[in-house]
């Protein structure tokens, strides 16, 4: 009997300074060194995943931009991307021109992440970028033509952010039956994101293949934000953290103490021992 542990990383697996703390990549690493099947599922790309799980010896595939595709750490590779039909792609681009919003074109090339933007950015905006530059994974271009957005080939992503009330307008414009659109808010801050990418794309549907992958009938999944509560909901055992926003709460059958008291990794600790025994 196989038992698959997926936590997500912002607020649940990292703590407060986003970052894995000694503790929980120990305790972690010990799991998986006795043959736990450890890994997470995040919004975030490779390029910044990379970064932050540089103390973790992950074997399995890492579950990232929400579903959209998986990571292979040991091959440095992309598995099982889901691109989005390049008429969609187009047709999306339109309507968040239409909202008043240039969107950030995330593009798959190789083991490259290429993100294209038209128009100056937003303090916000450029925040974002800012933390996210000079990253070997991934390269922004932003200095984009309206033609070089809108005809971007590859396109695994499309997002946004901004406040509530843009992005749920542009959220409502899509057509649910083409495009699968995650809209959330961030841990630290009033923004809200928003991300668009191929119908079907969900991290439920990608830790259903990867459970597929692994053998594991069993499925603890960590979450503490909106976008995990469906990946929570193909779990045999959905946890949220101390710190998750209520409707995660409602969602888990159980709860753990917050990101900050390293509860994912003693958690995983607990439970992978208590099924070893």
């Amino acid at each position: 009997m196989a038992h698959l542990y997926i936590s997500d990383l912002d607020g649940t697996l990292l703590d407060s300074s986003t970052q894995v703390s000694k503790r929980s990549a120990s305790l972690i690493n010990e799991a998986i060194g006795r043959g736990a099947l450890f890994t997470v599922a995040t919004a975030r790309t490779p390029a910044t995943v990379e970064i932050l799980l540089k103390d973790i010896d992950l074997s399995l595939p890492a579950i990232v931009m929400t579903g959209a595709a998986m990571w292979d750490h040991r091959t440095s590779r992309y598995v099982g991307e889901r691109l989005i039909d390049d008429e969609l792609s187009r047709k999306a681009v339109a309507i968040f021109r239409e909202a008043g919003l240039e969107p950030f074109m995330y593009c798959i090339n190789g083991n490259m992440l290429d993100v294209y933007h038209h128009g100056p950015l937003t303090r916000e905006e450029q925040a974002f970028v800012d933390a996210r530059s000079g990253l070997k994974l991934k390269e922004f271009h932003l200095d984009s033509s309206l033609l070089q957005v809108e005809q971007a080939e590859g396109v695994i992503l499309i997002f946004g952010m901004g406040d509530n009330e843009l992005l749920s307008h542009i959220a409502g414009n899509l057509d649910p039956d083409r495009y699968s659109v995650s809209f959330y808010e961030d841990n630290v801050s009033t923004l809200y994101y928003i991300e668009v990418f191929a119908a079907g794309v969900s991290k439920a549907a990608a830790v259903e293949r990867l459970a597929a992958m692994t053998g594991a009938d069993e499925i603890t999944v960590y979450g503490d934000n909106l976008n995990d509560i469906s990946m929570m909901s193909v779990a045999t055992d959905p946890v949220a953290v101390a710190n998750a926003k209520p409707p995660v709460m409602t969602a888990a059958a159980r709860k753990i103490a917050s990101n900050d008291d390293d509860a994912v990794a003693l958690d995983v600790a607990a439970n992978f021992l208590s099924h070893e025994q």
